[in-house]
């Protein structure tokens, strides 16, 4: 018994050890978001950035801090992208990426997050230049707008760092990072929206009221379609036990909140470049369309979320690898022949199962805009609903990751004792 006590104890404190690290590592993170970039006029940059409301938008599903330009502005959004590039170049099936050792892949991949995390902070360094203080030149470049630079990449690469630090160490993972930022923002663009075409939305007692049973009627539908899945039979015939019988999931939301956190980028990917200087009639077009009060903008947008979820669901689920992963332990689908037989099955139930999480996935956001079109600030919702829905879907990736920690010392535990 008293062992038995003492085991128990050591459990729990390792859990708290964990979640006590976690939140030394949100605390460095948001004080880090208060480290203003050096000779920079801040209330001129805020003014600037504040024009820019889609930035803020990207900057609190991936991290980062848009409305005042600080060491960790760039944010997670360069670690997430790395990570995302690194498996879809895997899933190419390059030999030189099934050759490399932990250790080069590690490397490729930071090497991914530094050129992108450079790239982002001289586009942000590019749209301040004018609130910069006059420095010296140097081979054309102003020092202090290199320095920014630098800071900005610098803080870039450590945030990275803190996510793997929290994976390891941790609970969460880099989701517990974007927490604060997503719930910090969602009221911002209750009141006032992305800023393409949105208009705020005036708050009364009934408008309030309908808002809080449509939150809490979201966070229950999130929640049970983030948990459901289809599961498919795999014959194990090596293994002789109980457990013979098993099976192999498909989750009904297999993108998971990923589309959300990158479809406002995408979606202004053609204000980016029209803005280093295109033709006029593209200029006009992205100007006339590309934003949330007209028809083709709604549409396009839609489109895009609805693109993003089927491809970060194939990139997540990977019917190619699991396919060879069972035809190399000598697990099989019934009545499915290993190989490629196999991975067209799973990609086809792939598509049939994720389409369920991708319409509803795609109607959270796509549903106020529409009714937006007719009735004012109605949009901004749809922003409201992303964060909620990467919130919720983030909270329940942590419980889970929580319930597997305890499940393991659990197991532990048993094996002591035996």
């Amino acid at each position: 018994m008293i062992f038995f006590v003492r085991t128990a104890f050591g459990l729990i404190l390792q859990s708290t050890k964990r979640i006590l690290f976690t939140l030394g590592i949100v605390i460095v993170f948001e004080l880090g978001k208060h480290i203003i970039l050096p000779m920079l006029d801040v209330q001129s940059a805020r003014r600037v950035l504040k024009g820019y409301t889609f930035l803020q938008v990207f900057a609190a599903t991936t991290g980062g801090q848009a409305s005042t330009p600080t060491l960790f502005s760039v944010g997670l959004a360069p670690y997430m992208t790395g990570m995302i590039l690194l498996q879809a170049l895997k899933m190419l099936d390059f030999n030189f990426l099934k050759n490399m050792t932990p250790y080069q892949e590690g490397f490729l991949q930071r090497f991914v997050m530094l050129a992108l995390a450079t790239i982002q902070a001289i586009q942000l360094a590019f749209l301040l230049k004018s609130e910069f203080r006059r420095g010296p030149i140097v081979f054309g470049i102003d020092i202090n707008i290199l320095g920014a630079v630098i800071v900005l990449v610098a803080g870039a690469m450590w945030i990275s760092w803190l996510a793997d630090v929290n994976s390891e160490h941790g609970v969460g993972g880099l989701g517990i990072l974007i927490i604060p930022s997503l719930i910090s923002s969602t009221l911002q663009l209750l009141g006032q929206g992305e800023g393409l075409g949105t208009m705020p939305l005036i708050l009364t007692k009934v408008t309030t009221a309908i808002l809080i049973v449509v939150v809490l009627i979201l966070i229950f539908l999130t929640v049970w379609i983030n948990k459901a899945e289809e599961r498919i039979p795999v014959k194990r015939p090596m293994v002789q036990n109980d457990y013979e019988e098993s099976y192999l999931p498909i989750r009904v939301l297999t993108a998971g909140a990923m589309p959300l956190m990158f479809s406002t980028s995408v979606f202004m990917i053609p204000r980016y470049i029209t803005a280093y200087g295109v033709n006029n009639h593209a200029i006009q077009f992205v100007n006339d369309y590309l934003s949330f009060d007209n028809w083709v903008g709604v549409l396009i947008y839609t489109i895009i979320v609805l693109g993003l979820s089927y491809a970060f669901g194939y990139m997540n689920f990977q019917p190619e690898e699991l396919a060879k992963s069972l035809k190399k332990s000598g697990d099989y689908l019934e009545n499915v022949v290993p190989g490629e037989e196999t991975q067209k099955f799973l990609s086809r139930k792939m598509i049939l199962v994720s389409t369920t999480g991708n319409l509803y996935l795609t109607f959270v956001c796509a549903a106020p805009l529409v009714v937006g079109l007719f009735v004012d600030g109605i949009s901004n919702l749809s922003f409201v609903f992303s964060n909620l829905f990467i919130l919720v879907t983030i909270m329940d990736n942590v419980f889970d990751q929580a319930n597997a920690l305890r499940y393991r010392d659990d197991y532990d535990l048993l094996k002591f004792e035996g």
